[in-house]
């Protein structure tokens, strides 16, 4: 399997894993896991669009 596309499974199971702890009412965990399976989706993208590598290194600064 293509890592863009293992990327995109780990990040369904990671969004799965959110949803679980949120129903358990550990929102912590689920707003961790959550931010997870969005990274992880982002660089499935980038990696399935073929992005330069340093594009695929998520960074949030502040201004």
């Amino acid at each position: 399997m293509e890592r863009s596309r293992e990327r995109w499974v780990q990040a369904q199971a990671d969004l799965e894993h959110a949803r679980k702890s949120l129903e358990a009412g550990d929102y912590e965990w689920a707003c961790f896991a959550a931010q997870q399976a969005a990274e992880v989706a982002v660089k499935a993208v980038l990696e399935r669009k073929s992005a330069p590598r340093d594009m695929r290194c998520i960074s949030f600064s502040r201004p």
